[in-house]
């Protein structure tokens, strides 16, 4: 018996202001039961993306002083599984817009949690490219074979 298993990554986002805020995804993954050999040689159970395997671009717009990036998710259904987020870096653009907070994983649920937020010292300023990086928990050979499907949502707020 072959065990397969097909996670999906959606990536959207919504913009609350006038900001556009552009997130680039897109993320297909498989675990085969190949890969787990036999029971109790401690397979890990995740699988780990890529560190910038969607990035976060504000695009336009005046950005606010201060703001936060909050994360949830909307599913079809995990089965134990669960999805982790993280920061892995600060983008680029102006030197006045930095970001912090974030750069640990966190697992994100279907109300929205914070996971980073930014401060626009002089106005005007920009945040390009805020790499993010995905982590599925709980994969096991009990899983039911089928495709895993998850929307994750970002959310700008001042």
């Amino acid at each position: 018996m072959r065990v397969f298993i097909i996670l999906v990554l959606i990536v959207s986002c919504y913009v609350s202001h006038a900001q556009q805020v552009q997130v680039k995804s897109g993320w297909n993954t498989s675990v085969s039961s190949s890969e787990i050999i036999e029971a109790g040689l401690d397979y890990s159970g995740t699988i780990t993306s890529d560190p910038d395997q969607t990035t976060i671009n504000f695009n336009g717009g005046k950005m606010p002083e201060s703001y936060y990036i909050t994360v949830q998710k909307n599913d079809n259904g995990l089965d134990g599984l669960s999805l982790w987020v993280r920061r892995t870096g600060d983008g680029n653009g102006s030197p006045f817009a930095t970001v912090s907070g974030g750069t640990t994983f966190m697992q994100v649920t279907d109300s929205g949690e914070i996971l980073y937020s930014g401060i626009n010292n002089k106005g005007g300023g920009t945040r390009r490219h805020v790499p993010i990086q995905y982590q599925f928990r709980g994969i096991s050979v009990l899983l039911p074979v089928k495709t895993y499907s998850i929307n994750v949502i970002y959310t700008i707020s001042e």
